[in-house]
């Protein structure tokens, strides 16, 4: 099997000149599979699994290298390793890595609950006498992807606490300290991850995303070149640097790191990634021609990449286009009918189209899929007040506001409830809390703007206070929509009847926004 070795580091170099002696040798094989998947090459791991498994198809570390390398690939081949191992398990059934390489399977097909029944069942309800490395590895997987981080450290613990290689699991435990906003104990955990795999390229890219959330931008290049030292061709390099300039609204970087992404010629999946991120990445920066362009191209690519069609629903939201909207979403859907993201904004346009049972429908389909779904509640809080069921919509708001408490529409929301339920103090705080969150949350500052103006009819003894505070919150309004180019006119309305003249409300609107005032 020829394999340039001057493309590798010195240590899988060493261990592949040693696999040339011993070619014969399937320990050595499933050593090398490991090596090629903590430097992410994928498709040597796939090709070297496949060699090791024609000599021994029952050998369960090869099965685990050889479905993680393929985890992130379409080509159906998860569905070939399924038949495989189903078939392993008809003729051994007691295999127990045939069944763990099984559960692992269905984690990767997003059937977390016959993986995790499957776990439980080798696990013998956590016996950590009868558990081993691998078991705990995936189970604390499937609890990070819910979103439970407390029990995916534990697993991680137990993993790491059995014998064999334990990058994986501390670098897993790390994300999940990140998630809680525990940055010194997942730069522990990173850094332990990297002793002890110096060329592992997934806790180079964790740790570069830890440095980006603490500001540190030296810090975080550092670890994405060390991740593009070890592995060049690597796409994760270039498209988690992007990711990280979207999340910090650098969209022009972004597009950067996208292009080069795209000028080293990746595989036609990872180019349709790319498109749809530079599709996501137009509609941000408002030029619905050129999104609708590049996601038409991912689609073209990939017709079963289902966040394209998400993204060309949100395209066509925003242009008001609505049965189009709703027919990306569905499709989005009929690809991944455990698309969260797509069943949520289907809700909200139904209630945009009064559609109000089918809203109903796809905000308890996410629920159903995740009962901890904050935006499902914040959906089901929307409709509650189109039906006018004041302590139902306070009570999502209050759950919605309970699993995700820094989210400025669902304070504004919150703040909708209390205000519908005359709890008009809270309410203040709700919107409040919304402008703190997101200084440019117009329709916060709007609520504001109006619950001071009622509160200077309820209060006619403190009118004078109430309509300083009505005048602020307009002017927030009216400033907020110089900056984002919207209308004026309902702020100036409003800023006109609380006594101010035209000449001082152009010169408010010609100052500079200052958020913090």
């Amino acid at each position: 099997m020829g394999v340039d070795l001057r493309h590798f580091d010195d240590e899988l170099q060493q261990i592949l000149l040693e696999l040339k002696e011993n070619p014969e040798n399937v320990e050595l094989l499933a050593k090398v599979c490991y090596e090629f998947n903590i430097r992410s090459y994928h498709n040597l791991c796939i090709t070297y699994a496949r060699r090791g498994l024609a000599k021994d198809p029952f050998h369960a570390s090869l099965y685990y290298e050889l479905i993680i390398a393929s985890s992130l690939d379409t080509a159906h081949i998860l569905e070939e390793i399924l038949t495989e191992l189903e078939g392993i398990l008809e003729s051994r059934p007691g295999d127990v890595g045939a069944r763990r390489n099984l559960a692992l399977t269905h984690y990767f097909m997003e059937n977390d609950e016959e993986a995790e029944r499957m776990l439980r069942d080798i696990l013998h309800g956590g016996d950590e006498e009868n558990g081993d490395r691998q078991s705990y590895e995936i189970l604390a997987q499937l609890e990070y992807a819910h979103g439970h981080f407390d029990g995916c450290i534990d697993c991680c613990e137990k993993a790491i606490a059995q014998p064999g290689p334990a990058a994986r699991a501390t670098r897993l435990k790390g994300m999940c300290h990140q998630e809680l906003g525990q940055q010194e104990e997942a730069m522990s955990a990173y850094t332990q991850a990297l002793e002890m795999e110096p060329h592992f390229v997934w806790a180079c890219h964790s740790f570069a995303s830890l440095h980006f959330e603490r500001g540190d931008f030296k810090q975080a290049m550092r670890y994405f070149g060390k991740a593009t030292y070890t592995n060049p061709n690597d796409p994760g390099n270039l498209f988690l640097l992007a990711e990280a300039f979207m999340d910090m609204e650098a969209y022009d970087l972004a597009m950067g790191e996208l292009t080069k992404l795209l000028m080293c010629k990746p595989i036609k999946r990872i180019e349709a990634e790319v498109y749809n991120a530079l599709g996501y990445l137009w509609i941000k920066k408002g030029d619905p021609d050129r999104a609708r362009q590049n996601l038409t191209q991912a689609i073209e690519l990939e017709p079963e990449l289902a966040v394209a069609y998400f993204n060309m629903g949100l395209l066509a939201q925003k242009e008001h286009n609505f049965p189009l909207a709703e027919r990306h979403f569905k499709n989005a859907i009929a690809i991944d009918s455990q698309n969260m993201d797509a069943w949520v904004e289907l809700g909200f346009l139904n209630i945009q189209q009064k559609k109000y049972d089918q809203a109903e429908e796809c905000f308890q389909t996410v629920l159903d899929l995740d009962p901890d779904e904050a935006q499902a509640y914040l959906g089901l809080s929307k409709l509650c007040q189109r039906e006018k069921d004041a302590d139902a919509q306070l009570e999502t708001a209050q759950r919605a506001y309970e699993l995700d408490p820094d989210h400025p529409e669902i304070c504004n929301n919150l703040g909708i409830a209390y205000e519908c339920n005359m709890n008009f103090e809270q309410a203040e705080d709700a919107y409040t809390r919304a402008l703190e969150l997101d200084p440019f949350h117009s329709p916060a500052a709007n609520n504001l703007g109006y619950l001071y103006e009622k509160k200077i009819k309820l209060l006619p003894s403190e009118e004078n206070h109430y309509r300083k505070k009505a005048i602020e919150a307009w002017t927030k309004r009216l400033q907020i929509c110089v900056v984002k180019k919207k209308s004026i006119k309902g702020a100036t309305t409003h800023l006109l009847k609380l006594g101010l003249t035209q000449q001082e409300i152009d010169a408010l609107s010609e100052a500079p926004y200052q958020p913090e005032s």
